[in-house]
């Protein structure tokens, strides 16, 4: 974890990969500006996110990094571990940037409440924040979140 962690951290003061911003509902999908909706509908609601990432293939080239295609691609103990977790068969990515990725959070930075679009993904977080940076994961939240005309939570709190 700690060769892991410098390797990102030198990757990124060398200039290696992108800085994103983006607004996004909750749902990351167009903002539904339908008259019929409130301004507080879930889907209407913008929040920001924004981080610094590192895709696959520039992880992969890092001399100091140590082989993610290896720990999290080749090894079957690893995904027959998550497989058994989640209790059905899963495959790895052949997405070659985006099979895994290290998103680095500065001061200010965050990665807002949001539903990931795909069905399965992993976070695993290397380093803990100095404060803040509280993860979350509410199982079937979604579909209750969908159901809502307005949006229950404080918005200052997501």
């Amino acid at each position: 974890v700690n060769a892991l962690t410098s390797c990102i951290l030198k990757l990124e003061k060398d200039g290696v990969g992108f800085y994103s911003t983006d607004s996004h509902n909750v749902f990351l999908h167009a903002d539904e500006q339908s008259a019929a909706k409130s301004p507080l509908n879930p889907s209407r609601i913008q929040l920001k996110s924004s981080k610094h990432i590192i895709n696959a293939s520039d992880l992969l080239l890092a001399k100091e990094a140590p082989n993610l295609d290896e720990i999290f691609m080749s090894q079957p103990s690893v995904l027959n571990f998550i497989s058994s977790v989640m209790q059905t068969k899963l495959y790895p990515s052949t997405d070659p940037y985006g099979k895994f990725y290290a998103n680095i959070f500065r001061e200010g930075d965050g990665l807002n409440y949001h539903f990931d679009r795909s069905e399965y993904s992993i976070s695993l977080i290397l380093q803990p924040s100095e404060e803040g940076g509280e993860f979350q994961f509410l199982p079937n939240s979604r579909t209750i979140v969908e159901g809502w005309d307005e949006m229950i939570l404080d918005i200052d709190d997501i």
